[in-house]
């Protein structure tokens, strides 16, 4: 009983978690400087005059992260433009730190993906 009850708990947590997740990408999906960005081509996205739109979608990135216990980082990446934002830089895909997810979308082709780190204390 007290494992049915414990594994209980665990499965509410991670369906509250990948709710929360959900709701943040739809969030994302709906705000108008996303889809300026997303419908944005290359040279565009690189102007002076785009920054403003990328510095709107950071700053809503930044929010979430630090208002979440579950999420370290978000990445949106434009395929038109090949350029991703994330909630600690924006750069064109070949100068970006990280592009293991877009390895997996192209293998599995899900556009919404996250990834789950093992955090332990060591003491």
């Amino acid at each position: 009983n007290f494992a049915f009850q414990s594994n209980s708990i665990v499965v509410n947590t991670l369906n509250t978690a990948l709710n929360s997740f959900y709701n943040d990408y739809l969030y994302y999906t709906d705000d108008a400087s996303v889809f300026r960005y997303l419908s944005a081509d290359e040279k565009t996205v690189t102007s002076i005059d785009f920054f403003q739109y990328i510095a709107d979608i950071r700053s809503k990135m930044i929010l979430h992260t630090q208002s979440s216990p579950y999420l370290n980082s978000i990445y949106l990446y434009s395929f038109k433009n090949n350029y991703i934002i994330s909630n600690s830089s924006g750069n064109p895909v070949d100068y970006f730190h990280d592009t293991a997810w877009l390895d997996h979308y192209n293998k599995t082709k899900k556009s919404y993906y996250i990834s789950f780190k093992n955090i332990c204390n060591e003491n």
